[in-house]
């Protein structure tokens, strides 16, 4: 049985991507091509109109669970938008270096 990660996931972010998984965090989008890895997390869920969690504790969790896991050159940038007022998205993109 071919590995879902092999098949769908850019070669140079593949493990990344499986240990962000592997601990609940849940990317909706990845790409190996631009910097070394950019990978887009979501923290909202627009069905429900609820977010996934505070965002500042999300980013810090975030840090720690890369650095411990000995990824050291990276940034993460937290970003809300909005339409009419509302919270429309709540994103966390991890750039890799």
């Amino acid at each position: 049985m071919a590995d879902w990660y092999e098949s769908h996931i850019d070669a140079n972010i593949r493990e990344l991507v499986r240990l962000l998984r592997n601990n609940g965090w849940n990317t909706n989008s990845s790409c190996g091509h631009e910097y070394e890895g950019l990978i887009i997390i979501d923290c909202y869920d627009e069905q429900s109109g609820e977010a996934l969690g505070d965002g500042k504790s999300l980013v810090s969790m975030l840090w720690w669970l890369l650095w411990d896991n000995g990824y050291k050159n990276f940034s993460i940038e937290h970003k809300l938008s909005s339409v009419d007022s509302r919270i429309k998205g709540e994103h966390i993109v991890l750039k890799m270096r």
